[in-house]
C-alpha cells in the first residue's frame, strides 16, 4: 500500500507543478505589448521644443530606470488585480518631456522599446490614456512584476 501512496502523491504533485507553471507562464505572457502607430521621428518633431532639455547621462539612463518611470505614471491610470499598486508619478507635460527626453537620449534602452515607449508616452501627452493597462503591464513585466497586475483603467480614464 505505501508504493501505490507514494505514486499517487508524485502524481498529484507533479499535476500541482504543471498547473502552477502554467499558471504563471500564460500570465507574463497574457501581457500585450502597446500599438506604436507613430514612429520615433514623428514624436521627435511634434515634441521638438519641449525636448531640448539636456539629461544628465546617470542612471537615469538605464533601462530599469525608464522602466519604472513608465510603471509608476502607468500605476495612477489603472486597477490592479490584486490592488496592490508600488509609487507613483503624476502624468504630466513636465514628466512625459522628462520620460521623452530620457528615452531619446538613451543608447541603452532598445529601439523597439524605445518607439513603444515614445507612442505610450504621446498619447498620454494627448490626454488618450486607454492604452494604461497594457502600458502598465508591458512596464511592469519589463520589472519582472509579480504582484499588482493591472486588470482595468480607472473609472475617470475610461
Amino acid at each position: 500500500m505505501k508504493k501505490y501512496e507514494k505514486i499517487g502523491l508524485g502524481i498529484i504533485l507533479l499535476i500541482s507543478i504543471i498547473f502552477i507553471g502554467y499558471y504563471f507562464i500564460s500570465y507574463k505572457i497574457d501581457t500585450k505589448t502597446p500599438e506604436t502607430d507613430q514612429s520615433i521621428e514623428e514624436i521627435l518633431e511634434k515634441n521638438k521644443e519641449s525636448l531640448d532639455t539636456e539629461v544628465s547621462k546617470s542612471k537615469s539612463m538605464e533601462p530599469k530606470y525608464i522602466y519604472e518611470m513608465i510603471h509608476e505614471m502607468a500605476n495612477t491610470l489603472i486597477v490592479a488585480e490584486d490592488g496592490l499598486i508600488y509609487g507613483n508619478i503624476t502624468i504630466n507635460d513636465e514628466n512625459i518631456n522628462r520620460a521623452m527626453a530620457i528615452i531619446n537620449q538613451s543608447d541603452s534602452i532598445k529601439e523597439d522599446e524605445k518607439l513603444v515607449f515614445m507612442n505610450i508616452l504621446q498619447d498620454w501627452k494627448e490626454e488618450d490614456f486607454s492604452n494604461g493597462v497594457q502600458a502598465h503591464n508591458y512596464a511592469w513585466n519589463k520589472l519582472n512584476g509579480t504582484i499588482g497586475r493591472a486588470k482595468d483603467l480607472k473609472k475617470e480614464y475610461k
